[in-house]
């Protein structure tokens, strides 16, 4: 499935269950035939690429360049540990995948690497990330390298601005990658969002620490997040087209542009956060659902109007809407929801028994 016109054009598929995203770039410095040894970390390679390419490069640079870094240190095992554990705990809250505003790959990378939190076990480290996110995450500019410039290379004007009123006015939260140029990981993030990854990072850091005080099982502190017990009202969003060729490209599409939709409800109502995964219909397998979570006082108002919220995302996504491609919006209560209550992989019981945390990480 390809995304086309994204800020990031990728290719995404699954490969034995585990979902892959492949970046693509184009080199002008080896039109025909790439060397055996490419040095990714060097500014060179950015020389005449085009700004996609440019994008498409930097989470590769920024990977390899946190790699060395803890290579140099001894710390390139225990951070591999930590990621995923920390990867597994933001997917069961809901708070994973960077292209729909919440945390990546690449930002927890540059957040493990820039905080001094791989001094312990996996687990250990895991509590203490959790704990920084839900205390001081967005309270700060993160970066882990002073800024560069090389006029030569055309891209000085990406260099994220240090200024304070750049990071109020526009960014809720900014991880600066470490290679040249300077830019901000977290762009997609609004401050809804971030109040969400807080709000769940201190569920999550909450249940690390009774798991490890003896006060609860493993099997408890493992549990999935219910998103759907977490809010009185849902905004619905069913996407769905006749072909099914059609339905995975309006959904990617959808997926990659819903994160406007959250941040124009977010504007008339003060908590609102989105469910990542989208709901597959049993019905239907050229269908699917998104929810986005609504926190309202109903004692403040009677009537809530939300119809220039949906125009506006409407507008968004219209453009690149397939021939057959139909995109529905409504409001759904809880008590409606209670079927798609999440449960725990019948593996992860005989895992929790045994205590082996690690085996339920490599599911």
């Amino acid at each position: 499935m390809l995304f086309k016109y994204s800020f990031v054009p990728i290719m995404t598929m699954e490969i034995d269950g585990v979902s892959v995203d492949i970046s693509f770039a184009s080199l002008p410095s080896y039109p025909f035939k790439l060397p055996e040894f490419l040095d990714i970390l060097s500014n060179d390679i950015l020389r005449n690429v085009s700004e996609h390419t440019l994008h498409s490069l930097t989470g590769c640079r920024c990977t390899e360049f946190v790699i060395q870094k803890l290579r140099s240190e001894n710390k390139l095992d225990i951070f591999r540990q930590t990621f995923f554990g920390i990867r597994f705990f933001t997917k069961q809250y809901k708070i994973y995948k960077n292209v729909m505003g919440y945390l990546g790959g690449v930002n927890i990378t540059i957040l493990l690497a820039s905080t001094n939190l791989l001094e312990n076990d996996f687990l250990t480290n895991t509590f203490h990330f959790f704990h920084f996110v839900a205390d001081h995450l967005g309270s700060e500019i993160i970066a882990m390298t002073p800024q560069l410039s090389f006029p030569e290379l055309g891209f000085d004007e990406e260099n994220w601005s240090d200024k304070p009123s750049n990071f109020s006015n526009h960014d809720s939260l900014v991880l600066l990658t470490p290679t040249y140029p300077r830019m901000n990981t977290a762009r997609t993030i609004s401050r809804s969002s971030l109040q969400f990854i807080r709000s769940q990072a201190r569920r999550v850091y909450e249940k690390i620490k009774s798991y490890v005080d003896g006060e609860s099982t493993l099997l408890q502190m493992v549990e999935p997040y219910q998103f759907f017990e977490g809010f009185p009202i849902y905004f619905e969003v069913l996407v769905s087209a006749s072909a099914n060729s059609e339905f995975k490209d309006w959904l990617g599409l959808v997926e990659s542009k819903i994160r406007y939709l959250v941040f124009f409800l977010s504007l008339r109502i003060e908590n609102v956060a989105l469910n990542p995964n989208p709901i597959v219909s049993k019905s239907n397998s050229n269908a699917a659902c998104f929810y986005i979570g609504l926190t309202v006082d109903l004692t403040k108002a009677t009537t809530l109007d939300l119809s220039q919220c949906v125009n506006d995302f409407i507008d968004i996504v219209r453009l690149q809407q397939p021939k057959t491609a139909r995109l529905g919006l409504r409001i759904r209560y809880r008590e409606e929801l209670k079927e798609l209550k999440e449960t725990i992989p019948k593996s992860w019981e005989e895992f929790a028994e045994k205590e082996e945390f690690c085996d339920i990480l490599e599911e």
